[in-house]
C-alpha cells in the first residue's frame, strides 16, 4: 500500500512455503520469517497460496467499477520454490508441474472472474514473469538460467489478451522491458507520464498494437556489485562483461565475437560504466546476518506481532541449521564459470 495501491494482499518477498507462508531460506538469514498478509497486517490463513491469490482476485475485482480504470498487479509465488506439499494434480505430474497446473487453474479463475463481471472487452491482462527458470533445460533453446543475465536469465514469456484490440494467435518480438510496462498502461488509462524524476519507462503502445518499431533500443541488465555479470543489450548486440554476442542471429549465445568488434564492446562498456556509476555503494555483504530478521516482514508488523505468529516462527527456526558450512548460502550462488 505504500507504494501507491489502495489494498494488498500476499506475501512481499519470495520463496515462501506455499501452506505455512515462511520463507525457509530467506537470504541472507538462515531463519524463518512470516511472509502472509492483508493491508499490511500479518493474517493468520488456511490453505494453498496460488489458490488464496486467485480467491483474493475475484473478491477486488467484484469491488471494481466499468466506469473507472482500474489496475490490479497480481504476483504469485507460483512456481518458485520451495514446493513441498501440492493440493492435487500430483497423480498425473510432478511436484514442480502440478504447482505449475495449480497455477494455471488460478489464471483461469482470474480469466473468468473479469468475463463474469463484463470487463472482458475492456480489460488487458498481462502474464509475465521476473527472469528465466532454475534450470537451463526449462530455458531452452536460450542459454543460462536464472541467475545469470544469458538469455535464458532475462528473457521471459509476456502473454497479452485483450479481444478486439490484439489479433488471438499472434506473436511480437519487439525489445521491451517490464518497466516499460508503467508508461505503456498509464497512457492506455488516460493518465499523464509527467513527473520530476526521469523514467526508465517507455510507451510501447505502438509496438504492442500497431507493429510498430519499439521506442527501445538498449537495456541495462546488471551493473558491478551483483552475482551477475555486468551486462548491457543495444539493439541486436549484448555485452557481457568482455563477452559480445548477436542476439539476432546468434540468440542461444554459442559465439562470442568481441575480438571481431573491439569498437562496438568499447562503446558499450564504456555506457555500461557511466551507468554503473549512478548506483549508490552496496556496503558488506555477510553470508549470515546477526541478529536473525524480526518474526514477519514489515517494519510496522514487527512492532507488535500476534502470539500466534511469534509461537509458529519459533517452532519452524527450532528445526533449521544455525548455521552454514564455508561458502555455502542458502541462496543460490553466483556463476563461476563465466569470465567478468
Amino acid at each position: 500500500m505504500r507504494q501507491g495501491f489502495d489494498h494488498q494482499y500476499g506475501h512481499y518477498a519470495w520463496g515462501i512455503d506455499y501452506n505455512t507462508f515462511m520463507i525457509p531460506h530467506n537470504a541472507p538469514v538462515p531463519f524463518h520469517v512470516y511472509d502472509w498478509h492483508r493491508n499490511e497486517k500479518p493474517i493468520r490463513e488456511a490453505g494453498y497460496s496460488t489458490d488464496l491469490i486467485a480467491a483474493e482476485f475475484e473478491r477486488v475485482i467484484e469491488s471494481q467499477s466499468a466506469e473507472k480504470p482500474f489496475f490490479i498487479y497480481v504476483p504469485f509465488n507460483a512456481v518458485h520454490g520451495p514446493i513441498d506439499v501440492v493440493p492435487r494434480h500430483t497423480e498425473k505430474f510432478s511436484p514442480r508441474d502440478a504447482a505449475l497446473k495449480c497455477y494455471d487453474d488460478a489464471v483461469g479463475r482470474i480469466l473468468e472472474a473479469i468475463d463474469k463481471k463484463g470487463f472482458r472487452e475492456n480489460t488487458l491482462l498481462i502474464c509475465t514473469n521476473d527472469n528465466g527458470g532454475l534450470t537451463e533445460q526449462s530455458n531452452k533453446p536460450f542459454r543460462g538460467t536464472k541467475n545469470t543475465t544469458y538469455e535464458g536469465g532475462v528473457r521471459v514469456p509476456c502473454i497479452m489478451r485483450w479481444p478486439g484490440k490484439l489479433k488471438p494467435g499472434t506473436s511480437n518480438n519487439s525489445m521491451m522491458h517490464v518497466v516499460d510496462l508503467f508508461a505503456t498502461l498509464v497512457n492506455l488509462a488516460g493518465g499523464k507520464l509527467k513527473q520530476e524524476r526521469r523514467l526508465d519507462s517507455l510507451d510501447m503502445s505502438d509496438a504492442i498494437f500497431h507493429n510498430q518499431p519499439s521506442p527501445r533500443q538498449e537495456i541495462i541488465f546488471e551493473v558491478t556489485g551483483s552475482v551477475r555479470i555486468p551486462t548491457i543489450r543495444q539493439g541486436d548486440y549484448k555485452l557481457m562483461g568482455q563477452k559480445l554476442y548477436d542476439i539476432k542471429n546468434d540468440p542461444g549465445e554459442k559465439n562470442d565475437i568481441a575480438a571481431s568488434h573491439p569498437e562496438l564492446v568499447k562503446r558499450m562498456y564504456a555506457r555500461l560504466m557511466k551507468v554503473d556509476k549512478e548506483r549508490p555503494p552496496l556496503g558488506e555483504k555477510p553470508l549470515l546476518m546477526r541478529p536473525a530478521l524480526p518474526y514477519v516482514y514489515g517494519l510496522e508488523e514487527n512492532k507488535n506481532p500476534p502470539a500466534w505468529l511469534i509461537k509458529a516462527v519459533k517452532q519452524a527456526r527450532s528445526k533449521q541449521p544455525q548455521s552454514w558450512p564455508k561458502g555455502k548460502t542458502p541462496w543460490p550462488q553466483a556463476p563461476k564459470n563465466i569470465e567478468k
